[in-house]
Parts: C-alpha cells; structure tokens; sequence
C-alpha cells in the first residue's frame, strides 16, 4: 500500500520526489511536440528501458510531464557515416571491430507518447494524498532530461491509499515492469475503480490460454469478497463450474447451477423460436408458431402423466400444449387455399421440429427436481452458470433469457422499490459473458443480442454492469464494444482481432497494438475509464489460485493424449483389444 510522503511546495523539491535518482536516462531529441517526443538513452543505461516503462521529464515551463515508452530504435552512427559519406567497407571493419568504437557509436533511442502533466494533491501537512494527470499545455525543450518515476508517485497512482476507510477500488495485479518472475512478487500493486469499471462496462480480449478465466475469477471474487457484490458469470464451455469442488476453501460466497432451466411462460416467441432452432427466414414455420403461441396463450394448465400441470411453469406441460396448439392451426388451416396451406406445412414442420428436439426441450425447460434458474441466483455471490451441456441455440435462449429478466427486474426495483422484486434483483447485479461473440451476433442470437446490447445502452441507470469475455473480438458488434470504456487485454494475435482493439480506444496506438503479441499469460494492457488518472498501464494479473489456495482447479484442459494412451495400455497389460479402438 502507498504511504503519504512529505512534499515542498516549490516545483524543483516536487520534481526531486517525482523521480527515481537524479541520474537521468537520456535527453530529448528535437522535434518534440505536445504530445510526443524522443529521447536519446545514455549509454550505461540503454538495457536498462523497455516498451511500456513510464518516464517523467519537464515541459518548457517547468511542469512536470508523465510519459509512457511506446517505440525503441537501435542505432550505429557509423553505418550511418558509412552511407552517408562513403567509407569504404575495408575502414568500416576496422571501425566496428574496435569493441570502444562500436560500443560510442551504438545508441538507443526512445519514443515517449506524452500521458499528461502531473499534479500532485495535497493535504493540509503539505502531503500528497494523490496524484492527477492532466492535459499538457506546453512543449517540451530538445535536451530536455528524462528520468524514471519514483516508485513513490507509481503507488499514489495506481494503489489505494492505505489510509482509505471505505475503499473504492479492486486489486487486479502488479505493475509489468516491476514484477519479478523469479519470485513471483510485484513491488507495485495496481488497482481498478470499481465503480468505474462497472457503470460504464468492461470488456477483455486475449487468445485461448492467456488467461482470461483466471482474470475473470481475480475480477470477480474480490467484487464478492470485498463489496458483497452480486457476480453472474455464463459459463459456456464449464470453465468455472469446477468451483463447485473448492467452496470449503474459497472464502467467498459462490453458487453453482449446472444445467440450469428455464420456466417456459416467462419464454418470448422469439426465444422459442431460438430454441427450437427454426431460422427467422422460414416464413410458413414462424406463421405457424406465432397462431400457436396465440393459441397457448389462454391454456392454463394440462395433464401430463394423469397429473395437471401449469403450462407456464413446467416444460413438459409447455411441449405438450404447444403441440396441441399447433394441431390445432392445421385444423384451422385445413383447407384448399394456398395461404392455408402454407401455414398447415409451416406448423407440421414445427411440430417435427419439436419431436426431433424433444429431449433438448426437457433438459432446458422447468420440471420438478431441477434448477430454476433465476430462482436459485443468489444475492451477493459468485453465481456460475453451467452452460456446457446446451447447444449453441440453447445457450443463447438462456442468455437472452436470464439478461431480459435481469433487466426488466432492475428497472421494477429502481422505478418501484427494491421491496418489488425478488432479493437478489435488489441490488446491482454484474453479467459477464464468457464467448461473448457467440450471444452479440445479431445474425445468429439475434434475442440475445437485443438484450444484451440494451443493457450495454441502458443498464448503468438502472444497476446492471456487463461485462464482455471474447477471443475474437473482431466478430463483436462494434456498438457494443463501444458502450465499453475499460479494456483489459491479454496476449491478442490475429491482425484484425488488434485492429478492432485499436478502434475501441483511443489510448491504443499502433505501436501499443503490436506489443499485444508479445505479452506472456496473465500479462495484460489495461486502458479506460477504471484506470488511476485514465492512463494505459500494462500489469502481471494475480494468479486466482495463488489468492486463495494452490489446489483449486478451473478452466479448460486439454486432453492429454500420451498420458491417456499409456493409460489405456497399462489397462490392458499392453496390449490393445478392438474394443478399445474407436469407430
């Protein structure tokens, strides 16, 4: 945690605070500007910088200036001279084969991209409490010195006062550059706002394994550990559903629902249509469905197994009404007419479509003995939602599903009183969507889509944060993306993936977007509305099981295929029989 350091007023003692020793990096180079500038690196400490290190030099009156290293260039006076003025190759070798020579002539130089003008805020002993980023002013003088930050000012902007009785922030790792590996400890803590992170949206992006799960539990279990916060996590893969295992060693509130379930009544057609997979192109299908939804509407109940049953709380209830509704539109449409006919195929296709799909319909629909979803989240809690065993339609169905009534819930409990609805829609509620461009693609999830692209438009007036998972955030509608206003990006490949990155924030520039191929897992670029003072900070995430306890196991694994061979042949004293040979 920082401590509040003792500071002159006078600019030349701040200065001395600002900065790690009075022995500089490197002086300006001309052509600086406003916003940018480059910096030739002294000799003895040209290892000593790297992309993303923070600096702080001064501008031409005197105010101090935080910068952020986003290119480094090597260079060779003597090749320069070589082709400049045409030295010939025999007198280059000497040169450069004189190791003083070469070592003179190697230079570094550094390109800074100008974060703002620093302002330190005081107290009334004269301490800095905190410190302000603010838009620079002034230019910057050519042979200017740049030093590093002191580690003093980096904790005032990017940890929580110690001093902070009701804190406002998460901790979401150390800062890169002084984390070291071997020890597996950082010397800087970086902290989120969190108010911030969640009334305006967050997403994070990275490739499959650079530890996107791992940030998400980081993210999630302090909400739930430090603020009591309300977390529902899709889980469509049943990376987090493992959880379950560990509650006994987990000291926060979490709630597994594996193979959740829908109560029918609360489906919108357009949801029923999602599940039974009937594409909105099917004319004659979707007439069918829309006369039978009419139609179901004004049965109540009906006896399933000599046992009467409400249609709007029990699937197999809600299958068996909406096959008799749909009997009776061919009824209906039991005539000659070519209109007629249409419908009578659209509803004998939809009731094909409902045996096929029996089974499916069963597991994702409410019967006795199963988990009612929105019944069962709980209030203050890590609320994991086990998807994996849906298809892709079925996911998107329950999404859609699970966001509406989240939705409409909250705006009932801040229009009418929280007293109005159910106790875990009391309170904000964070949704974070893992695979998020599978629910946003308005083609393919167009419910999903809709309700999702309205919270991402309306929920912060109403208590509702989202929160968006995605390796390919290329396929994101790019409206949604930008209701987003913090991002946290983990190792991205693909060029069209980081240019869709590039274009959510204008913090990323393309040399920062590059870089986004060479961090490691659990390194991440953080840049947005969350972050201390609103400046790019790149971190080393927590390790979730480090936080808690080393034996927790979450996540995709990939199948070890050796390991299981050997298995398979240890079983068998081996030898292999045909039984055990794939089809």
């Amino acid at each position: 945690m920082p401590q509040v350091f003792p500071m002159e007023s006078n600019n030349e003692e701040t200065f001395r605070w600002l900065i790690d020793d009075t022995s500089p990096l490197g002086m300006v180079l001309n052509e600086a500007t406003l916003h940018e500038f480059d910096f030739v690196i002294s000799p003895e400490r040209k290892t000593k910088v790297m992309f993303g290190e923070y600096v702080v030099t001064k501008n031409a009156a005197g105010e101090p200036l935080f910068g952020v290293v986003e290119g480094l260039v090597g260079l060779n006076k003597m090749l320069s001279v070589y082709e400049s003025q045409g030295i010939t190759t025999r007198e280059l070798d000497v040169i450069l084969n004189s190791t003083d020579v070469r070592d003179i002539s190697e230079l570094v130089v550094a390109h800074v991209r100008v974060l703002g003008k620093i302002i330190p805020r005081f107290d009334d002993d004269n301490r800095a409490r905190r410190i302000d980023i603010r838009p620079n002013k002034y230019p910057i003088v050519p042979l200017t010195k740049v030093y590093f930050p002191s580690k003093s000012l980096l904790k005032l902007l990017f940890e929580e006062p110690e001093e902070n009785d009701n804190p406002t922030r998460i901790k979401i790792g150390y800062l890169l550059n002084f984390y070291d590996y071997s020890k597996e400890k950082g010397e800087i803590e970086v902290y989120l706002d969190l108010n911030r992170l969640l009334s305006r949206h967050f997403a994070i992006f990275a490739v499959t394994g650079a530890g996107k799960t791992n940030t998400v539990l980081v993210i999630a279990s302090n909400i739930v550990k430090q603020f009591g916060g309300t977390v529902i996590v899709f889980d469509y893969h049943g990376e987090y559903a493992r959880l379950a295992d560990y509650t006994d060693v987990l000291d926060f509130k979490i709630n597994v629902l594996k193979e959740p379930s829908i109560r029918p009544g609360d489906l919108t057609l357009g949801e029923i249509q999602q599940l039974l997979e009937i594409n909105p192109r099917y004319v004659n299908m979707m007439d069918a469905l829309s006369r039978a939804h009419e139609i179901m509407s004004s049965t109540k109940s009906i006896k399933v197994h000599e046992k009467e049953l409400s249609v709007e709380n029990f699937g197999s209830a809600f299958i068996k009404a909406l096959e008799e509704a749909l009997n009776a539109v061919k009824i209906e449409a039991n005539t000659s007419t070519p209109k007629n006919r249409k419908l009578y195929d659209g509803a004998e296709a939809v009731l094909r479509n409902i045996r096929l799909r029996r089974d499916i319909l069963s597991r994702i629909l409410y019967d006795e003995g199963k988990n009612d979803v929105i019944r069962s989240l709980e209030p203050g809690a890590l609320n994991i939602l086990d998807l994996s065993s849906f298809s892709e339609d079925e996911a998107i169905t329950f999404v859609s599903y699970v966001a509406r009534t989240t939705l409409r819930e909250r705006i009932k409990a801040v229009r009418m009183g929280p007293t109005t609805v159910k106790e875990v829609f009391r309170y904000p509620i964070l949704m974070i969507i893992e695979e998020a461009h599978v629910f946003l693609n308005p083609d393919k999830a167009a419910e999903s889509a809709y309700w999702l692209s309205r919270i991402a438009r309306e929920g912060r007036k109403f208590g509702v944060s989202l929160g968006i998972v995605s390796q390919r955030p290329k396929k994101l509608e790019e409206d949604v993306v930008s209701q987003c206003n913090t991002f946290i990006i983990l190792r991205l490949i693909e060029e069209q993936d980081r240019r869709r990155v590039k274009n959510s924030s204008e913090m990323i520039t393309d040399d920062i977007a590059e870089s986004l191929t060479s961090l490691d897992v659990g390194e991440a670029l953080i840049v947005g509305y969350a972050v201390p003072a609103g400046i790019p900070v790149t971190v080393k995430v927590y390790d979730f099981t480090k936080l808690y306890h080393e034996k927790v196991e979450y996540g995709g694994r990939d199948i070890d295929f050796i390991e299981q061979w050997r298995s398979l042949r240890n079983d068998n004293n081996g030898s292999i029989s045909s039984e055990d040979l794939p089809l």
